[in-house]
């Protein structure tokens, strides 16, 4: 995410928990087990996310499913990984942006 849309998008906390793939590409197939991971904030253009155990890379895409909030209804999305960092042994935060 440009400096720009950071500014352009208002960010609001949103702790949920939330199921990811990774689309895969002429090298790797698409994940077939989804990844757990919690949603920290979203805004209009992209989310932040963590997760355990997977280092995700910068350009990867992700179908994630976010969780509409008192339901149990799910909205699917694309989202790109923007960047990445370690918080500490095993567990990770990464940007996401929304594909549209």
């Amino acid at each position: 995410m440009n400096s720009d849309q950071q500014r352009a998008a208002r960010r609001f906390s949103f702790k949920h928990s939330v199921l990811f793939k990774v689309m895969g590409d002429t090298t790797q197939p698409m994940d077939t087990v989804a990844t757990d991971g919690e949603i920290l904030d979203v805004s209009d253009f992209g989310m932040k996310i963590r997760e355990k155990g997977r280092s995700l890379q910068d350009g990867f895409v992700l179908v994630i499913r976010i969780p509409l909030p008192e339901t149990r209804a799910t909205v699917p999305a694309l989202a790109q990984v923007k960047w990445v960092r370690s918080e500490r042994s095993g567990v990770y935060e990464a940007g996401l942006m929304f594909m549209v």
